[in-house]
């Protein structure tokens, strides 16, 4: 592949279980199957629990892992967590100073925010390829969560101003669907930059155990029709409007709504569904493992997935992917006018409604419920469209199609 090396970096890396971790270690064992010499800088954390503290050298195959120092506060409070940011964009910093040669290519994610700022300073100092890739936008995510009225937005502007100046300065800009993509383009990013290459689903096509040992050890009736959600049930996300659609089916006869995951939003749905007395319609799950993916995202006959419709632009659920190759339908809870919903529509493998549009959610639900036969083609065509167009080894082609390109430019 070529003299260069490919060096990506992003605060979590294999074997930790954050999903941007996840992506970036299938990514890194696809290419370095295609003989890309890669190397991941990262930090020695651990998402999930801060006492973790990963070694500063290994190696995942032929991939080099290094792991450079940073303060361990976590996400307990913000002061920890930005001063947790500091240190790994320092440790990032100095590392491309020192290790980065011209010729090399530097891949930086989104985790921890704005990383492209460092890499456009690197950049110019050290005259390395720079690839920008964007699991959301950021700061718009922070300012469509606390606005101006917080006294930041003079911040928040600033930092989108250097955001944009360093996306201008990226050799690629990797950016997940056409909603992200449209939004940057707007902005000062030269369109030729952009490159939409969408993640994928993180678990194997059929796992140790398949969904009806899980109903079984769930204690789940076979006759239930249930409705689910998987991973995490943040800020970004609506939950309102399934807790109103939940009790507007209280006529509905063997329904069982499932959350497997975690999350803000996720603690917010668990409390108020026991205020309102709908434990029994309700099962709650912690995260599940990587190998029970696979089983866990078909034990759900319909899923739910939400964004809010201020965040339709900066990110794009991830989630989603797991849910075609899972071969189930889905609701979202959205905006109309968004390229996920443009798909779940387009493709007729579920349906779509607004924030606070409890009635149509459980109108849906009903119409499903009432119909198992369309329930079950639904679900036939959202596996069609995870094959046709949404799969690991489409997206890691685009990949390789980039970095080829890449390494050919003359600096």
């Amino acid at each position: 592949m070529g003299a260069s090396r490919i060096f990506f970096f992003n605060r979590f890396f294999w074997p930790d279980q954050s999903a941007t971790a996840q992506i970036l270690t299938d990514l890194c064992r696809e290419l370095e199957t295609k003989g890309y010499r890669i190397a991941v800088v990262t930090s020695r954390l651990d998402y999930a629990n801060k006492q973790i503290q990963y070694p500063g050298r290994e190696k995942m195959g032929n991939v080099e892992v290094i792991r450079l120092w940073s303060t361990r506060f976590g996400r307990g409070s913000i002061a920890g967590r930005l001063l947790d940011y500091l240190t790994i964009y320092l440790s990032f910093f100095f590392f491309i100073l020192r290790r980065l040669e011209p010729e090399d290519i530097a891949v930086l994610k989104t985790d921890p925010p704005l990383l492209s700022i460092l890499g456009a300073v690197a950049k110019s100092l050290r005259q390395v390829r720079i690839v920008s890739w964007c699991q959301d936008v950021f700061p718009e995510v922070a300012m469509a969560e606390i606005g101006p009225a917080a006294g930041m937005g003079w911040i928040l502007g600033l930092l989108r101003w250097l955001r944009d100046w360093s996306l201008q300065a990226s050799d690629r800009v990797v950016v997940l669907g056409r909603d992200m993509r449209d939004y940057l383009a707007a902005r000062p990013v030269d369109s030729g930059r952009l490159a939409v290459i969408p993640n994928w689903s993180i678990q194997e096509d059929r796992g140790a155990r398949d969904e009806t040992q899980l109903r079984r050890e769930w204690n789940i009736p076979g006759h239930c029709l249930v409705v689910g959600y998987s991973g995490n049930l943040g800020r970004a996300h609506d939950w309102q409007t399934l807790l109103g659609a939940a009790e507007l089916l209280g006529d509905q006869p063997d329904l069982l709504f499932l959350c497997c995951g975690g999350g803000h939003g996720y603690q917010q749905l668990e409390k108020a569904v026991e205020e309102r007395g709908l434990s029994g319609r309700f099962r709650f799950l912690p995260y599940q493992p990587r190998e029970l993916l696979s089983a866990s995202l078909r034990v759900p006959d319909l899923h739910w997935l939400t964004l809010k419709k201020r965040l339709t632009q900066f990110i794009f659920p991830s989630k989603f992917y797991g849910i075609l190759q899972a071969g189930r339908p889905l609701l979202f809870v959205g905006d109309s006018r968004s390229e996920l919903a443009d798909i779940i529509d387009g493709a007729r493998i579920g349906g779509s409604v607004s924030e606070g549009d409890s009635e149509g959610m459980a109108a849906l639900i009903r119409q499903f419920a009432a119909d198992r036969r369309e329930l079950q083609a639904a679900g036939e065509r959202a596996r069609a469209t995870w094959e046709r167009g949404f799969q690991k080894a489409t997206e890691v082609a685009k990949w390789d199609r980039m970095l080829q390109k890449l390494q050919t430019v003359t600096l």
